[in-house]
């Protein structure tokens, strides 16, 4: 078996070779550049002070890692009994790494945007040669893979925002890539074993992708022997480590799965999540997708013997489509653009996409000029880019991030980090933005990081952010300050008073024994609004008016 150096040798060889390999490096420099741009855009001043941010999500995982790091384990209150509050554990140990060497918090941010760069650049690197196993012998064909792998904008936004995508990009690809050699004997079992364990180490639904490659694995095995390497080589690390990682998480955490897993997985019966899943999809393939679905096809029109290699590639596609519909979709669906979930193999995808231009340059250039073949792919080349990245990131770049949805309540965490007493208790809809840089013991108001509500009976809108109860989160758990709500009704803003808590007018909740000078508004309270409330313990009118 081909050495860690001998591998790395044999990434690079074939797309880096003469003036190939100096507009591939120039390519591959000018995507990092632009990676580090985008994430350091992200940082804004408070009150003097310069913060970088992720996505609020990842803000809640920052907190878990700042937690580690400095001792208190791996929870979201320190000296609070563990709840696993977090997917991505890998990721988390991670950013626990860049928080151990002394980054500070208001700067770990960028810790987790230089690694994501780092991960974009395998994962584009690999789709590169990918291209090159689909399209043997053609040096610009394989820069062009690496361009629209490296400059496909929402896998780079969803990884700068800090998910763990470009990571488990960086697994699945290289991945991909030693699936296709077609010599058994040179087939790096081992390597393809290795990313599985590292990209369920990520996350434990990469089991979709690994085991879907495991099973294609399986299924083109010729002889018995061959099946036996699989089994030993890739099935087998990767069942060791769901094993070990599920004794550790029963010994520490006290469940079988994350409890985001059972925040989103539970509760809503199979047809509605499914009829969410192919929702989300549908929409995604027919805003986003659907100017690649040509050259995408176009992949399948070459010689016939390089076409298994190609639905190689369709069946890791098709099993996160799958497993999309299955989950109900996700979380942020955004019209003309990729979800998490596709973010994360598109480099793959856009590898069949390149080769199919390819394959339709050349069916052009049969029947026309090349001339003429060379300008209708480019130009189609440069309007699916833009259909699919260039629109999504020019409406990005445009954007003031610091008037962004998160950043009104960093400014509060910091107050509150300056002000608050260290005991004071803040109930949150954005679990990761006042918790991790106010560093406040916090109450989760949509259940990541809390057990009773990840097992409530959910009310509308996506998994994750459908599970709330006001009256177990502020009626019982009784937390000073309620910095904001998520889709409360007036009848739900009475009842909150009726536990004892005056509605401000900066928009957060103060319990009536609770004051904070230097946060608290200098005006009346505006509870009155909310008047006539019920009494303690009295039914709501309905279910889903009153959590």
């Amino acid at each position: 078996m081909d050495t860690p150096k001998d591998a790395a040798k044999g990434i690079f060889a074939a797309m880096l070779e003469g003036r190939s390999r100096v507009v591939a490096l120039v390519t591959l420099a000018a995507a990092s550049a632009w990676w580090i741009w985008a994430g350091t855009r992200l940082g804004c001043d408070v009150n003097g002070e310069r913060l970088y941010a992720l996505a609020d999500d990842q803000l809640i995982s920052l907190r878990y890692a700042k937690n580690l790091a400095e001792g208190h384990g791996l929870v979201w209150n320190a000296g609070q009994e563990p709840v696993e509050g977090i997917s991505n554990l890998l990721w988390t140990l991670w950013m626990a790494v860049g928080h151990a060497i002394g980054i500070p918090a208001s700067h770990a941010a960028l810790w987790v945007v230089f690694s994501s760069t780092a991960c974009l650049g395998v994962s584009a690197v690999f789709a590169a040669k990918v291209v090159g196993r689909l399209r043997p012998g053609r040096p610009w064909l394989v820069v062009g893979g690496l361009a629209a792998a490296a400059f496909y904008w929402p896998t780079a936004r969803w990884s700068v925002h800090g998910f763990e995508v470009a990571a488990l990009a960086a697994c699945i690809t290289p991945a991909a890539y030693f699936t296709l050699e077609r010599d058994p004997e040179k087939l790096r079992l081992g390597w393809i074993g290795a990313l599985g364990v590292i990209a369920l180490f990520l996350r434990l639904d990469a089991a979709v992708l690994f085991g879907a490659l495991g099973l294609h694995l399986l299924w083109r095995a010729g002889a018995p022997v061959e099946r036996r390497r699989v089994w030993l080589w890739v099935a087998l690390p990767c069942a060791l480590f769901l094993v070990a990682s599920t004794a550790w998480r029963l010994s520490y955490y006290g469940e079988w799965v994350p409890n985001t897993f059972v925040l989103k997985g539970t509760g809503v019966d199979l047809g509605t999540r499914i009829s969410q899943g192919f929702d989300a999809t549908w929409q995604t393939l027919q805003s986003h997708l659907a100017v690649l679905v040509m050259p995408f096809a176009l992949a399948f029109a070459g010689p016939s013997e390089q076409r298994p290699q190609r639905r190689s590639l369709v069946w890791i596609l098709a099993a996160q489509w799958l497993f999309v519909m299955w989950i109900g979709g996700d979380t942020w669906e955004e019209p003309n653009f990729a979800n998490r979930q596709f973010a994360t193999v598109m480099p793959l995808a856009m590898c069949l996409v390149v080769v199919g231009f390819a394959e339709g340059w050349e069916l052009l250039a049969q029947h026309a000029s090349r001339r003429l073949a060379t300008a209708t792919t480019i130009t189609v080349a440069f309007i699916a880019f833009w259909l699919t990245s260039g629109r999504a990131f020019d409406k990005w770049a445009d954007f003031d991030h610091c008037e962004s949805m998160l950043w009104p309540k960093i400014r509060t965490a910091i107050a509150l980090r300056d002000h608050a007493p260290p005991d004071t208790t803040v109930a949150v809809v954005w679990a990761g933005a006042v918790p991790y840089f106010s560093g406040l013991p916090s109450i989760d108001l949509l259940g990541k990081s809390d057990r009773t509500i990840a097992r409530t009976v959910p009310h509308h809108g996506y998994a994750g952010h459908n599970k709330w109860d006001y009256r177990h989160s502020i009626g019982e758990l009784r937390p000073h300050l309620v910095i904001d709500l998520y889709s409360a009704t007036h009848e739900d803003m009475k009842r909150i008073a009726s536990y004892g808590y005056r509605y401000m007018p900066d928009g957060m909740w103060y319990r009536n024994d609770f004051h904070l000078p230097g946060v608290e508004p200098k005006l009346e309270p505006q509870t009155a609004q909310f008047e006539a409330a019920p009494p303690p313990g009295t039914p709501p009118p309905s279910e889903e008016a009153s959590p």
